[in-house]
């Protein structure tokens, strides 16, 4: 397994991030890392995701589960879980007014070992877009 992580503590209640995270076609709006999504954020729908880490290639994700000011995540492989990648998408209360926010993206999978040389350090990647939904929900928060 391999896995990549980052968090954020944003002044603002689930429900607010919630709202800028569904928002995925205004990711490119914010300091997200994502330059375009296309398709539409339903359970069990697909996404086609371009990122600046890597400007060629497009991502197709299956949006796996998607539970209102929570959980959302995104998964993509290859058959029998010869190669899988998740990226997971959490949110808690710390308390009235504040979100504890982790993403979390994990490799698995027979051909792992194969993939893994080619597959960049996602952290700071994954910093960006915690510290640009931190950013984003409480800049629409003070209005």
């Amino acid at each position: 397994m391999l896995d990549f992580e980052a968090t954020a503590e944003i002044d603002a209640p689930p429900e607010e991030v919630w709202r800028v995270l569904v928002d995925v076609a205004g990711y490119p709006n914010w300091s997200s890392g994502v330059t375009a999504v296309k398709g539409t954020l339903v359970e069990g729908g697909q996404l086609t995701i371009h990122t600046e880490i890597s400007p060629d290639r497009e991502f197709k994700v299956k949006v796996a589960e998607l539970t209102r000011d929570e959980r959302m995540v995104w998964q993509s492989g290859m058959p029998f879980g010869l190669f899988r990648a998740g990226r997971a998408f959490n949110l808690t209360l710390i308390d009235d007014n504040r979100t504890y926010f982790q993403t979390r993206e994990v490799f698995s999978g027979r051909l792992l070992p194969v993939f893994k040389r080619k597959i960049p350090d996602l952290n700071p990647s994954l910093r960006k877009f915690a510290e640009g939904l931190k950013a984003e929900t409480e800049q629409r928060r003070r209005g």
